[in-house]
């Protein structure tokens, strides 16, 4: 006991709370020249080691009596704005560039069904994948920690995405093996952090004490899995008002990555979901956002062009997990043709008015006009 009177200690408390506000400006000044740094060298933004660190020093520095799960839940939000004022300092410095963005990620799904199909997509789809999504939903079998292990083991350094989606919101139909309550779904993301899965997707809809159940054992491995909140409208693409709403109620569930998933019934639907990914950035929110469908299609390519946290493509048309997924080949030959780059950096380049002319000059290659049904190799996955 300290001795100290009631307004005293109140006292104490202002000026900790003072101290603190400066040291957060202190520390958001250092992150805004990290910023600075970063974009000098073409460097992302987003760190995953870098964070990983900064939660294992709390560990470390942490003498109580703040709960390390807490103090990291704090971190989360103060690291999360870094990256905000990165992004913002990043998108001045750059205007060429997507927003707060290096390059375009692709996840690519693995399905299996089987483990052997799922081994063998895995080594397919690391050359091509920023992340790999391992739909458990769809795969036969308790083959996590296996799976995992043969993605860690690949010479790819490949993100790991884990899923285990409700059936309504599944794509696909369910491997035959699965017919797991919602808890079971749960448990199976509850096990993807234990094995230090990168991502693991839970949908808006899971029961809110399935979902904090989760969230708590996320903050006890001191956030180094993130978690992703989606819904999905396999019917329509909502008003703007109500996209809003999902938005916020993803963001109150407490996920670092928001994905709404819609379906486009006519091509301004696109613009409707592509709309919210400026706006979320803004706000400091990672966010998937696309359309569904062969009129999506379009929302596939441009959501990681407006700084979309990434874009989903199937490793073949047979593997496709939702309508209108292009395949990895589609996605990268339309890229290429935007002069846009996946997985080895975003040319970006802000070209002249002669060397566009010289692209279309007789003895050069001229690019074909963009139809509405995307480049001539481009099959419809519906």
């Amino acid at each position: 006991m300290s001795g100290k009177s009631l307004d005293e200690l109140r006292k104490s408390i202002q000026s900790a709370d003072t101290r603190i506000v400066e040291l957060l400006n202190e520390r958001a000044a250092l992150a805004l020249e990290i910023g600075r740094k970063k974009a000098d060298l073409g460097m992302e933004i987003y760190d995953p080691v870098q964070e990983e660190q900064v939660y294992g020093r709390l560990v470390q520095y942490n003498k109580g009596p703040m709960p390390a799960s807490i103090l990291s839940a704090i971190f989360g939000h103060v690291v999360a704005a870094s990256r905000y004022l990165q992004n913002t300092l990043t998108a001045a410095l750059r205007p060429h560039e997507r927003e707060g963005r290096g390059r375009i990620r692709v996840c690519i799904p693995i399905v299996g069904p089987g483990m052997d199909k799922a081994a063998r997509q895995i080594r397919d789809a690391a050359p091509m994948a920023d992340l790999l999504e391992l739909r458990m939903d769809l795969i036969n079998g308790d083959r996590l920690p296996e799976l995992i292990r043969e993605i860690r083991k690949n010479p790819f350094p490949v993100k790991i995405v884990v899923t285990c989606r409700k059936p309504e919101e599944s794509g696909r139909r369910p491997s035959a093996e699965k017919d797991e309550n919602e808890e079971e779904r749960v448990s199976v993301l509850k096990k993807a952090i234990l094995l230090g899965a990168d991502y693991v997707d839970l949908e808006l809809g899971t029961q809110a004490a399935l979902r904090d159940s989760l969230k708590e054992l996320i903050a006890d491995y001191l956030g180094r899995t993130q978690l992703i909140v989606s819904c999905h409208n396999f019917q329509e693409t909502p008003s703007d008002a109500a996209l809003e709403d999902l938005w916020k109620s993803c963001r109150e569930a407490g996920a670092r990555v928001i994905k709404i998933v819609t379906f486009a019934r006519t091509m301004t639907d696109n613009l409707r979901i592509l709309r919210l990914i400026p706006w979320s950035l803004g706000k400091g929110q990672e966010i998937v956002a696309f359309s569904m469908g062969h009129q999506g299609k379009i929302s596939r390519i441009m959501a990681p062009m407006l700084g979309a946290h990434f874009t989903f493509a199937s490793l073949g048309e047979e593997t496709a997990t939702a309508p209108g997924q292009l395949t990895a080949a589609e996605l990268f030959r339309i890229l290429e043709l935007l002069g846009r780059k996946a997985s080895g950096g975003l040319s970006g380049t802000v070209r002249s008015p002669e060397e566009e002319r010289g692209e279309r000059s007789p003895g050069g290659r001229g690019m074909e006009p963009f139809s509405e049904r995307g480049t001539g190799d481009v099959e419809s996955n519906d």
